[in-house]
């Protein structure tokens, strides 16, 4: 909050989320070594429970307290911990205090520039009007965000209740710096607003999944300042998450919402399967967008064609694969592709020279290079427990807000240094790190969950 500004500004960069200390530590341990690791220099910002800080024996400066946590804020030594629990969640057990229903939007309910109907654009394609891709550090007008809905509570295998706890501690981290839209489905807005408090807009709409940066519209912009939404064909990652028909149909539904003209495009395809550089330059990757679950029969040359039609790009750059336990997407680029300006990305590797991912990270080097792109590899990706499952976190999931980019966090050893390395190439953005694992868990991390509206 305000109170704690002059604090945040000393720091180079800030973290959400370390670690996730319910599950580091346990309830009512011993912080004594958090606050000895945390030098006055450091400026880390810590996301954790503070119900589990409140029973803790907190050691500060060689004697013990016990801080009162009336409020959810406390703050030491440029150290802020602020709520989040991922202890022991499962829907029934939140104890929420529900917003009044008029604070959430119905579905039919009107944004800025609400026309009450959009009619697709059929004669003419996006690139005939000069619309084209932004680049991802363009300045957004707000970001839309997916509520993790119940229908998928089979899918959060007993951790729907943390996944919430993380999209609404990211939502409300990027509230700072730009204008968040958070959709939910039908009869969720309001359980969706008390985890999200004020601030925050909500709207309902009928969603099946929370992965809008993949099933939600590209919204594109010209020279002119004219926008619009572009939505391609979903079909549940190459049909492998049932039901997906409202998924696939909230971009017509968002658009009406924003008053934008709406284009559909023939071809299946999802955000986080594409990178663009905002000059004209988009960067893919064979194993999805040519993958005979999404577009059978489809050629590259037709692929090349539409995307060009419909993105405003000139020039296309294939890379063979992502990630190798990138199963659920068939390897997406928003995992090992970022671009940071034209002519330069950032690259996903790893050190480990027996990881599949070794050696996908030369070819795609290869091919980046061969055609003129910068490249700066980020080698590290770690692996870490989630639950019952151990996740990867690639680094390079993250979103570029207006003043800041969020980077998921592993909780291992080399997220500060990350961090820092991938701060470096957004000049006058602030860093902050956000927790990664459960998004990880889920089969994401942040760019996936986040879908910006160009200004």
């Amino acid at each position: 909050g305000e109170q704690h500004e002059a604090r945040a500004e000393k720091a180079e960069f800030s973290f959400l989320g370390l670690f996730d200390l319910a599950h580091q530590v346990g309830s009512g341990p011993d912080l004594g070594w958090l606050c000895d690791e945390l030098s006055p220099s450091s400026g880390i910002v810590l996301v954790a429970d503070a119900r589990i800080l409140a029973g803790s024996q907190l050691h500060q400066h060689g004697h013990t307290t016990m801080p009162e946590f009336t409020d959810p804020l406390w703050c030491d030594r440029h150290t802020v911990f602020v709520t989040l629990d991922l202890t022991g969640h499962t829907d029934s057990q939140h104890a929420l205090s529900l917003p009044p229903s008029n604070s959430v939007l119905p579905a039919d309910a009107g944004g800025a520039g609400h026309n009450g109907a959009v009619v697709p654009q059929t004669e003419r394609t996006p690139a005939d009007h000069g619309f084209r891709l932004p680049a991802p550090d363009a300045t957004h007008e707000r970001v839309i965000i997916a509520w993790p809905t119940m229908r998928r509570i089979e899918f959060w295998r007993g951790h729907l209740g943390a996944a919430r706890d993380t999209y609404a501690l990211i939502a409300r981290a990027i509230a700072e710096y730009e204008p968040v839209l958070v959709i939910a489905d039908e009869g969720e807005g309001r359980a969706a607003q008390g985890w999200l408090g004020s601030g925050i807009e909500v709207l309902e709409l009928p969603i099946d999944d929370s992965w809008i940066r993949d099933n939600g519209p590209f919204f594109v912009r010209n020279d002119a300042g004219e926008r619009a939404a572009v939505q391609f064909r979903f079909n549940g990652w190459g049909q492998r998450l049932a039901p997906w028909d409202r998924d696939a149909s909230v971009g017509e539904r968002l658009a009406a919402h924003l008053g934008l003209p709406f284009f559909v495009a023939p071809m299946v395809l999802e955000g986080g399967a594409v990178a663009v550089d905002g000059a004209g330059t988009l960067v893919a990757t064979e194993s999805s967008i040519l993958n005979e679950n999404r577009n059978p029969g489809m050629t590259k040359r037709d692929a090349e064609t539409i995307l060009r039609d419909y993105l405003g790009v000139h020039t296309i750059v294939w890379l063979a694969r992502g990630l190798h336990d990138d199963w659920g997407t068939d390897g997406h680029v928003d995992n090992v592709v970022a671009f940071t300006r034209p002519g330069h990305v950032l690259l996903q590797g790893t050190t480990d020279a027996s990881d599949p991912d070794w050696h996908t990270a030369i070819e795609n080097r290869r091919r980046l290079e061969e055609v003129g792109i910068e490249v700066t590899e980020i080698d590290v990706l770690p692996h870490v427990q989630c639950f019952d499952e151990m996740v990867e976190v690639p680094y390079l999931n993250f979103y570029v807000a207006n003043g800041a980019v969020f980077v998921p966090l592993a909780g291992a050893a080399a997220d500060t240094e990350i961090v820092s390395r991938i701060a470096a190439h957004f000049p006058g953005h602030r860093a902050v790190g956000v927790p990664g694992t459960v998004l990880a868990y889920g089969g994401g991390g942040v760019h996936c969950i986040t879908l910006p509206v160009p200004s």
